[in-house]
């Protein structure tokens, strides 16, 4: 039913659409960003009380021993949905100390570097032995992202509690694979698996695979597991391929009780329909905080300026009025023509927002209720260059220099110069 009703919304204002008068006039783009798939975007509980501390760890070994911070403060970012109900610690795995899994809500580890204690000795090696030990014993929650299980599988201790890790969790490591896989299955939902939708022309994608229609597939590699007890995990998520010569469909997320495990980094190449939504809305399962599920989307009209048809954004309006849908709008307060590309005469144009057809449109619209105001930029272009296209609002860049290339590709110039509107 949500998707219908994403559809319908869509499908009106592509018809709403009117040709432009000249090449480059803008025409209000409608973005539909569907921001999860159930319960991640509900309402969150009334004056939520602290729940606990969340523990998030992540590899810093090896030559891009960066990569692992990165998306620790990703993952650091979305857990902020849990804002009011949890503190959130992140550090080097490292720099783990022994017992500190034990005074947590959850830990989370982010596995980026491929044996990640093989880089390292010392004191430093040890805290990372302790946390093996830690994460094998422990009754809290544990979710293991991507690399290094198989150094908890392989270096099993049976004072851990069982003959081996399968023995107590019910699933073991098996391989790291790529078996070109490129969609995760969640909740009868297909979903990207660090799928780029629609590539750029010139465009780096060294490594990925060309899907045709402008996709390509850049995060094919899977840790792969094998569930070996069926009451004592569970596969959540599934990941399988499209591809020629791609693997056959397997598990993806897997949990055992409190021990939660992702084949993959979440946050490679994802984008709107990617299977890092899936992982958002398993947080809540992960951290054991539930809230009403709530389907919801969020409508938003892009790049609105005093030069954009008020016409268009009439007709949308009058459409989502009727469908009792509120929308934001993206607003550029100065529009600028510096090249005249909109006048047949070249004569340059500037007009403010404020007093012009569209701002007494967009206030119209705020009063009512229907329309949230968003500050998008001052002019969306810079000066009277070409950044990279024709210095009109909207079309260019303006905080940073842009130049195009033959092939379309873009070089954004930010070392040498500051550049302001």
């Amino acid at each position: 039913m949500l998707d219908q009703s994403l559809q319908q919304i869509k499908s009106s204002v592509m018809r709403l659409r009117v040709a432009p008068k000249q090449r480059y006039s803008k025409v209000i783009t409608l973005v539909l960003t569907l921001l999860t798939l159930s319960a991640l975007v509900g309402s969150s509980p009334a004056a939520a009380q602290p729940q606990g501390s969340v523990l998030v760890l992540y590899d810093t070994g090896g030559p891009y021993g960066n990569v692992g911070e990165a998306h620790a403060l990703l993952l650091t970012n979305l857990l902020g949905h849990f804002a009011n109900q949890i503190a959130i610690v992140a550090k080097p795995v490292t720099t783990y100390m022994a017992g500190d899994i034990h005074q947590q809500l959850a830990t989370f580890y982010v596995g980026s570097t491929y044996d990640e204690p093989t880089y390292f000795s010392g004191s430093a090696l040890d805290n990372y032995n302790a946390f093996l030990a830690d994460a094998a014993i422990t009754s809290k929650t544990v979710v293991w992202l991507n690399y290094n299980l198989w150094q908890l599988t392989s270096n099993w201790n049976p004072a851990w509690g069982a003959a081996s890790f399968a023995d107590k969790f019910g699933f073991t490591f098996t391989a790291i694979q790529n078996g070109l896989f490129n969609h995760v299955m969640y909740k009868q939902t297909e979903l990207f698996k660090g799928v780029v939708p629609f590539a750029n022309p010139g465009a780096v994608l060294a490594g990925c695979t060309d899907e045709g229609a402008g996709r390509h597939a850049c995060s094919t590699e899977l840790s792969i597991v094998t569930i070996t007890d069926a009451v004592k995990a569970q596969s959540y998520a599934d990941t399988y391929s499209t591809l020629p010569g791609g693997g056959t469909s397997t598990t993806y997320v897997v949990r055992a009780g409190h021990f939660w495990f992702v084949g993959d980094l979440p946050f490679v190449y994802f984008s709107e329909e990617d299977r890092y939504l899936a992982f958002a809305d398993l947080l809540h399962d992960m951290l054991g905080i539930p809230h009403a599920e709530s389907r919801r989307a969020l409508v938003r009209l892009e790049d609105v300026s005093a030069g954009t048809s008020v016409e268009d954004l009439n007709q949308i309006a009058t459409y989502l009025r009727a469908q009792q849908v509120p929308f934001s709008v993206a607003t550029v307060p100065l529009f600028k023509d510096p090249l005249g590309m909109t006048n047949p005469s070249g004569t340059p144009t500037t007009i403010n927002l404020p007093g012009s057809a569209m701002g007494n449109a967009l206030h119209a619209l705020s009063v009512e209720g229907l329309a949230s105001i968003v500050l998008h930029g001052y002019t969306h272009q810079w000066e009277s260059r070409l950044n990279p296209y024709n210095a009109l609002t909207g079309d260019d860049f303006e905080f940073y220099q842009v130049t195009i290339n033959d092939d379309f590709s873009l070089n954004v110039l930010l070392d040498d110069q500051v550049f302001r509107s």
